[in-house]
């Protein structure tokens, strides 16, 4: 999405996580993730992890207590098998402003990392996590089983505007403080572009020049970006 893009024309986007599904831009959908538990994990550690809870009706009326504020139920999370399940609410298409609320690509990739992590070692255990961009809450809520404290943020997208913002942030937290590691789910979205008459990915380029792999900042020297890492490979 170009940065200069005005949000107050609305378009209509989906995720290629909800493609072959119907379009409603305005009902909400429970999905159940089932994700197989591989092989070679420790089964003590996975129970104590994911222990079998009730699962609650996701269309139950919201209840508040004797001062207003939302009583909130955990969204089910159980292992059933060699399974662990989750279930989402989520919508299949949005505006601009509401990507938040699909389901992403990058979320799943992130999700199914930091569930190898969490099963296989326990480098997660009592962490204090900061998700940016935390759209539906899926990694949160996987994370949330072993962190000590999970802080969710709103969603970001390809403006460099926002893109500008979240790094200028992201700098500063990182700066301060004890040693942190950040894990960056990053998608190329494309679109159609009318001024290109193309099919773009506009805002990609500005969002990847904040990162830089530990070869690239090799051969730029002084013009490396203040985020050097390398890349997972998740496969």
């Amino acid at each position: 999405m170009d940065g200069g893009e005005d949000f107050g024309e609305e378009k209509d986007v989906t995720s290629e996580v909800h493609l072959g599904c119907p379009s409603n831009s305005s009902a909400l959908h429970v999905t159940y993730f089932t994700i197989p538990i591989p092989t070679g994990v420790d089964s003590c550690r996975c129970s104590g992890l994911f222990k079998r809870r009730e699962q609650v009706p996701m269309d139950k009326p919201l209840d508040v207590d004797d001062d207003g504020d939302l009583v909130l139920t955990r969204r089910s999370s159980y292992q059933d098998g060699g399974n662990v399940k989750l279930a989402i609410q989520h919508i299949i298409t949005s505006s601009i402003r509401g990507v938040g609320l699909q389901v992403w690509k990058a979320e799943l990739v992130l999700s199914d990392f930091v569930l190898h992590k969490m099963l296989f070692s326990s480098e997660f255990d009592g962490i204090i996590s900061l998700e940016l961009g935390a759209g539906t809450g899926l990694v949160g809520m996987l994370v949330g089983h072993v962190a000590k404290t999970v802080f969710l943020t709103a969603d970001v997208i390809y403006s460099d505007d926002l893109t500008d913002a979240l790094f200028d942030l992201l700098e500063t937290l990182m700066s301060l403080g004890s040693e942190k590691v950040l894990y960056l789910a990053l998608e190329k979205r494309y679109n159609f572009s009318l001024g290109d008459l193309d099919i773009v990915a506009n805002g990609y380029s500005h969002f990847r020049s904040y990162v830089r792999s530990e070869e690239e900042c090799k051969e730029e020297l002084e013009s490396c970006s203040p985020f050097v890492g390398r890349c997972i490979d998740l496969s």
